[in-house]
């Protein structure tokens, strides 16, 4: 017998000029994957998170560092947030990082849909 658990995807914009997403609920996934645009202006995406959807903070790691992933085009990504670390927080930001210090933000030179899949 094989169980099945829920996935869907929903997708994410980062505006024409802009280096942040809006948000997205991922309270109720366990893992998360993103698909990333068929174009994209060089640098990394990282992550803004929240508690309550209003309040966003910049998302670290245990060791302290900026949780981002380098993104090439038309790409699955299997994000390397853990569970213990998607659970944590109800809802995400997406954020157009530099690559080289992962903080300067890096505005879009179009808009840039992604898709992130949640997994139950």
């Amino acid at each position: 017998m094989v169980l099945s658990v829920p996935v869907r995807g929903e997708d994410i914009e980062i505006a024409n000029g802009a280096s942040m997403s809006d948000s997205i609920r991922i309270s109720d996934a366990k893992y998360l994957g993103l698909i990333t645009p068929s174009a994209w202006t060089p640098a990394d995406v990282a992550f803004q998170a929240s508690h309550d959807g209003v309040n966003f903070y910049p998302l670290y790691d245990d060791a302290g560092e900026r949780v981002r992933e380098p993104v090439g085009v038309s790409r699955a990504i299997a994000l390397t947030l853990n569970a213990d670390t998607v659970k944590m927080w109800d809802f995400i930001k997406l954020e157009s990082v530099s690559s080289a210090d992962g903080s300067t933000p890096v505005n879009q030179g179009a808009s840039r849909i992604f898709t992130i899949v949640l997994k139950g």
